[in-house]
């Protein structure tokens, strides 16, 4: 087995349709490989639809939401290719491209993971990778720019806005979104750290391929196109909380604990100060703000 291509789906069940579809298409009898979707619980029919429409795919229908990390290292655990592939339910791949990356793989066996080319629904560019973060630039990401978000000098560095995505560069940390990985360099069937129920879980397992001597790629290559967040719109607090909660577990892993307490504090303490401020402006759209600092607030403290 070459590919194992794994997908988990939390209430996606038309554009899970549309991705299943466009790797099957897209890869037809091209290489050896297989497919595990894992549906985290869904609602809106999801896991039925695999099964009826879906047969070669490998389903594992999961009673109750287990998170992204976890659904994934299930899918993992019993996949076989010696890559794997994950790809969002919210994606659509566009060619045959996948036979390539594999090729730069077996190619180059330093690299542990490797990103394509991935698209916004019009076609424009979709950067699929970041440079790691730091404390003081994460403090701000999930404060002061949950109010007002300016394009500066720093996020752009974030961004690695200065890459051009017509070239190959390896790069800090790219997006779960989209990702092929070496089965070799886990050296265990955990994919992901289970602390982390979803985000920043991409961030810390590419910090791990760093640390053990490996590159993470981008390949200007295997486009797709990824529709970005469909599942996490219809939860946008509860997925922020997550977000932050698992950037503490990124810098806990990363830095130590008395980072990630000074870290956590920190944001806690401007979400505060932040939803009282916000709430004394004569405007609709901040008083929202300063319900949801109020909602961050006091969910993580009582967490």
């Amino acid at each position: 087995m070459v590919l194992s291509i794994v997908i988990v789906s939390w209430n996606t069940r038309d554009v899970l349709e549309v991705c299943l579809r466009s790797v099957l298409n897209s890869l037809q009898d091209l290489l050896d490989y297989e497919i595990t979707v894992v549906d985290n619980a869904s609602v809106d029919g999801s896991a039925e639809m695999v099964r009826e429409k879906f047969a070669s795919v490998n389903l594992i229908a999961n009673a109750e939401n287990v998170g992204y990390v976890r659904a994934n290292n299930q899918a993992v655990v019993v996949s076989r290719g010696k890559y794997i592939l994950l790809l969002n339910s919210d994606t659509k791949m566009i060619d045959s491209g996948a036979l390539q990356v594999i090729d730069y793989m077996d190619n180059n066996s330093n690299t542990a993971i490797v990103t394509g080319r991935m698209l916004y629904e019009d076609g424009s560019f979709q950067p699929p990778y970041r440079r790691f973060p730091g404390l003081f630039g994460s403090i701000a990401r999930n404060t002061f720019r949950r109010i007002i978000s300016l394009n500066t000098p720093f996020l752009k560095r974030f961004r690695y806005e200065e890459l051009d995505p017509e070239e190959m560069h390896d790069v800090d940390w790219a997006t779960g979104a989209y990702l092929y990985i070496r089965r070799d360099f886990l050296k265990q069937d955990a994919l992901f750290d289970e602390a982390i129920f979803m985000y920043y879980e991409d961030t810390l397992l590419c910090r791990r391929a760093w640390n053990a001597g490996y590159k993470v790629t981008y390949l200007p290559i295997a486009p797709i196109i990824h529709y970005r967040g469909i599942s996490a719109k219809t939860v946008r607090p509860k997925t922020i909380l997550y977000s932050f909660q698992s950037s503490v577990v990124y810098f806990e892993r990363v830095y130590g604990a008395l980072i990630a307490r000074f870290y956590r504090r920190a944001v806690r303490a401007i979400w505060w100060l932040n939803s009282l401020l916000l709430r004394l402006v004569p405007v609709r759209r901040f008083r929202e703000k300063a319900d949801l600092f109020r909602y961050l607030y006091i969910e993580d403290r009582n967490s």
